[in-house]
């Protein structure tokens, strides 16, 4: 008995290919997964930068530290003057930065005749130079000294400001409160963090430069740097963030150039939504302060 083969017709296969209902379905899938990844890796990268910056914090607190206990517990002033053609840097230097005074326990070559670009410990990775032609030309001035500690004595410093005390170690009861180094926008190496009282003088490119001002705002600008706060050096050693207040800085105008903050008062230090505060004696629950008292 024979077997018989069945044979079925046969059949042209052919690759099926997207419909366009299909291809816009894996588009929009495509689209929203982006929309959700992109801020995670940006965040995950300002992150990053957050964590760079709060270690070049942690050596420079060191650096103060290792300064003042060679230097009978002093701490650095925040900037001085010198008789012109004495520094190192050149004829024309007539100032010297605290940057010059701990560079020799960083070691990170900082040269005050080329602040324009980063330097190893005193620079930012988040630095901004978009933020106002006012400041943002000093890159390796990212980190500020708190001059409540030791005050400038540059020939520009108003005379109640340069005759300030200079602290020691010893002086600071509360060392893991209290600030040492801030962050900066890069128009000053120093701020006094003083945003709870008005700014009384005048405007800071008309007439006298408004001193208090100048030197306060480069931190109120930069305080929301990292992820909504910013990196700080404490006294003791340590470095942390903070969370910045809700209005980070009032009034200001970007970069018209006539005024960077209004003659008003600056309301983010009250102790109720920012942790750094000016003062401990009129805040003390407040977890970190430029001054004691």
């Amino acid at each position: 008995m024979s077997v018989q083969t069945v044979r079925y017709p046969s059949r042209t296969h052919r690759p099926s290919a997207f419909t366009l209902i299909e291809l816009l379905v894996v588009i929009a899938i495509i689209a929203i997964l982006a929309a959700i990844l992109f801020p995670v890796f940006a965040q995950a990268r300002g992150k990053a930068r957050q964590t760079s910056c709060l270690s070049n914090f942690k050596q420079a607190s060191y650096a103060v530290l290792m300064y003042a206990q060679d230097h009978d517990e002093l701490y650095p002033r925040a900037n001085y003057a010198i008789p012109p053609g004495t520094s190192k840097f050149g004829p024309t230097i007539e100032r010297v930065h605290w940057y010059e005074a701990v560079e020799p326990y960083t070691k990170n070559g900082y040269d005050v005749r080329n602040i324009s670009r980063g330097l190893g410990t005193w620079f930012c990775p988040e630095y901004d130079k978009s933020v106002n032609p006012l400041f943002g030309d000093n890159p390796a001035w990212s980190l500020v000294w708190n001059a409540n500690l030791a005050p400038a004595n540059a020939p520009d410093v108003p005379d109640e400001w340069r005759t300030l005390p200079i602290l020691s170690l010893g002086d600071v009861e509360y060392p893991a409160n209290q600030i040492v180094i801030a962050e900066g926008a890069g128009r000053r190496v120093y701020t006094y963090g003083n945003d709870v009282g008005p700014w009384t003088l005048a405007s800071p490119l008309g007439g006298q430069p408004n001193f208090e001002k100048d030197v306060n705002i480069v931190w109120a600008v930069a305080r929301a740097r990292h992820n909504g706060g910013a990196n700080y050096g404490l006294a003791d050693g340590h470095a942390k963030w903070f969370r910045a207040p809700d209005k980070p800085f009032a009034n200001f105008r970007g970069a018209d150039g006539r005024e960077i903050i209004a003659n008003t008062v600056i309301t983010a230090g009250d102790g109720k939504n920012s942790p750094v505060v000016y003062r401990r004696d009129i805040n003390p629950n407040a977890a970190a302060w430029f001054r004691e008292k």
